[in-house]
């Protein structure tokens, strides 16, 4: 599915401004389909992004980088004015 595809015409309008502002390198129409579904958490599976629960069909394992956490602490410390040493603790669980 393209945009060109789209049959909502405010829908694929807005879909056109955020490309214009954005210039990403390419844009995906999701359909929702299981297909789809499948190929997407078979992507993120071969990537190390998920992890399949073998007790629960259609279920994966997203866990969150501890470089993601240790950024957004950082923001909040900022914004707070607080100064943490978060790197440290995470090196400290290693």
């Amino acid at each position: 599915m393209t945009v060109a595809d789209i049959k909502n015409a405010k829908i694929k309008a807005w879909i056109e401004e955020c490309v214009k502002m954005c210039e990403p390198d390419n844009v995906v129409v999701c359909d929702g389909s299981k297909k789809e579904y499948d190929e997407l958490m078979q992507k993120c599976v071969k990537a190390g992004l998920a992890t399949p629960l073998a007790k629960k069909e259609n279920s994966f394992l997203f866990r969150s980088l501890p470089t993601a956490i240790s950024c957004r602490n950082r923001l909040i410390d900022m914004m707070v004015g607080v100064d943490s040493d978060y790197d440290g603790a995470y090196e400290a669980l290693d």
